[in-house]
């Protein structure tokens, strides 16, 4: 039988120590305006909230917020939901809706 060795590897004791003042990359989003441009009007709208994914795309929820009575509190609830495209300049919604069947 064959005796395995074991090595250990010593921690590199040269570690480059990140910047604090390094610049970050800027959080990527759309303008306020075209969003509401593109939404319109949403009875009770608490937020239109644009989320990044990935390249040019972003997952916009549009947010209401609701009061029932006897309530603690306010309902929040996702009232619609957009996969959108966005350049900088066009807002494009690529959104796939379900198509409906003529049975």
């Amino acid at each position: 039988m064959r005796k395995r060795s074991i090595v250990k590897k010593k921690k590199s004791t040269n570690k480059k120590e990140r910047s604090s003042t390094a610049p970050r990359p800027t959080k990527r989003t759309i303008p306020e305006d075209i969003l509401e441009d593109f939404v319109g009007v949403v009875k009770n709208l608490y937020k239109i909230d644009p989320v990044y994914l990935w390249g040019d795309y972003f997952r916009v929820n549009v947010w209401t917020e609701t009061w029932e009575e006897n309530a603690v509190g306010p309902k929040y609830a996702i009232d619609k939901s957009f996969f959108m495209w966005y350049d900088g300049i066009e807002l494009v919604d690529k959104t796939i809706t379900k198509q409906k069947e003529n049975n």
